[in-house]
């Protein structure tokens, strides 16, 4: 199974050398990282690996997570011949064993998997996890705020879900690539991939939250 990793990075080189590690290790056939226009050292550490998978789009111009996002679906849709494609920012860190379980998955009928996003304590991280029921009224919010449970999975199991992040989503390729329109860059940095998976979920798309797919989110 042919896997790609889509990375977006703006000025946190730190960060993007830690991900870049845990990333590089992992047996994926291509890694594409978008550099978001950065103003630190970035470019000149990018130009520095020497790794045949590799391939780097510098952008002119700071388009934010949407924006970088689309612009790696749309080159890897034109040359990357890829069946899956893992997305997720330059502060997210795949576990070792991503790929692996990734490979044990039934993925029949499924367009995209959300992954299990934990911080760096190893606790959830709630921007990150997805809805299995979308909160849509006021009194949906209100439930949603007191009883979250009824609304995000439970960490116990595969189960559909009805939106994803951008930190830790798995898509097929072609999924991707013919929606690659709907990642909107005037979002620049919220609700971006909810608008982008809700397009998928209105068109007949079906994702599965896969808990044993870690990746640690370093939001501190």
């Amino acid at each position: 199974m042919n896997t790609t990793a889509l990375i977006v990075t703006f000025n946190r080189l730190d960060k993007l050398k830690k991900c870049w590690l845990s990333t590089s290790m992992l047996p994926f056939d291509n890694i594409v990282i978008v550099n978001n226009c950065s103003t630190d050292d970035t470019v000149s550490w990018l130009a520095s690996i020497e790794e045949p998978r590799l391939t780097v789009l510098s952008l002119t111009k700071n388009t934010g997570g949407a924006g970088g996002f689309r612009a790696g679906a749309e080159y890897i849709g034109a040359h990357i011949n890829t069946e899956w494609v893992f997305m997720y920012d330059d502060d997210a860190y795949p576990a070792p064993d991503l790929l692996h379980n990734f490979g044990e998955i039934m993925l029949d009928g499924t367009s995209a998997l959300s992954c299990r996003v934990i911080d760096t304590h190893g606790i959830n991280c709630k921007m990150n996890m997805p809805f299995v029921k979308l909160p849509k009224t006021l009194l949906d919010n209100i439930k949603y705020f007191l009883n979250a449970k009824d609304y995000i999975p439970d960490n116990e199991r595969v189960e559909p879900c009805v939106t994803l992040s951008f930190v830790g989503t798995v898509i097929r390729a072609d999924v991707l690539s013919s929606a690659s329109q709907y990642i909107h860059d005037d979002l620049f940095l919220y609700y971006d991939d909810v608008y982008f998976s809700h397009h998928l979920v209105l068109n007949g798309h079906k994702f599965l939250y896969v808990p044993k797919l870690i990746f640690t989110h370093d939001i501190s």
